[in-house]
């Protein structure tokens, strides 16, 4: 479900600069256009995480933790859960010896859908019937208000998906000219590719000086 979100997202994006009456140059041209702009929008996010830090809508454990874990637009989406979250109520159904189900439900609805939450024991991990987390990669409201009635302080770091997070961001940022992963420059600036063009360079002008130098030892004899 995740990997078909993600492909009908870059689909409606590119959408914008491509159509089915392109011809095969226009169509290059236009794609090529389409990933500047994309590659700028990174660019712009990435930017954005850095110099910027969400206001926290209300004060919770959850919320100041998560506010310097989770990227910007990740983290507000959270936030909506987290907020969310207030508005059920759980109820313990049944007990396993690995296993302990509750139900959750929308406050004051009696007709709101009831979802399942499973605590396993072994694995010490909640899941919910909703499957939410699992396309979105951030803990559903059902979750985080189970996490609340057991009075979890923080957001244990299993339920944090790492590609979401701001240091995961920075660490997998490879430079392409390198090779490198976990660096702030890319092929533009990259301090490899600067050395080698500039020792490659120094060495063509020595080559063409020492030429030069025959040269005049040439004429000299």
């Amino acid at each position: 479900m995740s990997s078909s979100q993600r492909a009908e997202s870059g689909h409606a994006f590119f959408k914008k600069f491509v159509s089915k009456n392109n011809s095969l140059v226009d169509f290059m041209i236009q794609f090529g256009r389409g990933l500047v702009r994309q590659r700028h929008e990174e660019l712009m996010a990435d930017h954005k995480d850095v110099i910027e830090k969400p206001k926290l809508r209300i004060n919770h454990d959850f919320l100041e933790q998560m506010v310097d874990i989770y990227t910007n637009e990740i983290y507000y989406k959270f936030e909506a859960e987290v907020c969310d979250s207030f508005n059920y109520k759980l109820q313990f159904v049944r007990e396993t010896d690995n296993q302990s189900v509750y139900q959750i439900q929308r406050k004051k609805l009696a007709k709101s859908k009831v979802r399942e939450i499973v605590y396993d024991k072994d694995l010490d991990l909640v899941s919910c019937s909703c499957k939410k987390s699992e396309s979105a990669g951030i803990p559903c409201t059902h979750i985080i208000s189970y996490l609340m009635k057991i009075d979890a302080e923080i957001l244990p770091d299993k339920y944090i998906l790492k590609r979401w997070t701001r240091a995961k961001n920075k660490k997998d940022r490879r430079c392409h000219g390198c090779g490198k992963v976990g660096q702030s420059h890319d092929k533009r600036n990259c301090p490899a590719l600067t050395n080698l063009f500039s020792t490659s360079g120094d060495t063509n002008l020595q080559e063409g000086n020492e030429s030069s130098s025959e040269d005049v030892d040439l004429f000299e004899d």
